[in-house]
C-alpha cells in the first residue's frame, strides 16, 4: 500500500507541474488563450494540494499511531 500511495502522490505531483509548465507555456506564447492557460495552471495547482494532502496524512498516521500505544501503555489491560 505504502508503495502505491508514493506512486500515487508522485504521479500527482508530476501532472500538477507538467499542467502548471503548459498554462505558463499558454500565457507566455499563446495570448489569445488567456483563459486556457489559466484553466491549465488551476488544474496543476488542484493537483498539487491534493498530492500535498496526501502527503500531510501520511506523516500524520505514524503520531496518531505512537498516541494510541502511549495510551495503552499508560493503561494496560488488568
Amino acid at each position: 500500500m505504502e508503495a502505491q500511495d508514493r506512486r500515487a502522490i508522485l504521479l500527482l505531483m508530476a501532472g500538477g507541474l507538467a499542467l502548471a509548465l503548459l498554462g505558463q507555456a499558454y500565457l507566455s506564447w499563446r495570448r489569445m488563450y488567456v483563459w486556457d492557460g489559466l484553466v491549465f495552471y488551476v488544474l496543476g495547482v488542484f493537483l498539487w494540494v491534493a498530492a500535498l494532502r496526501r502527503v500531510e496524512a501520511r506523516l500524520r498516521r505514524p503520531a496518531l499511531l505512537r498516541q494510541a500505544l502511549r495510551a495503552a501503555a499508560a493503561r494496560p489491560v488488568r
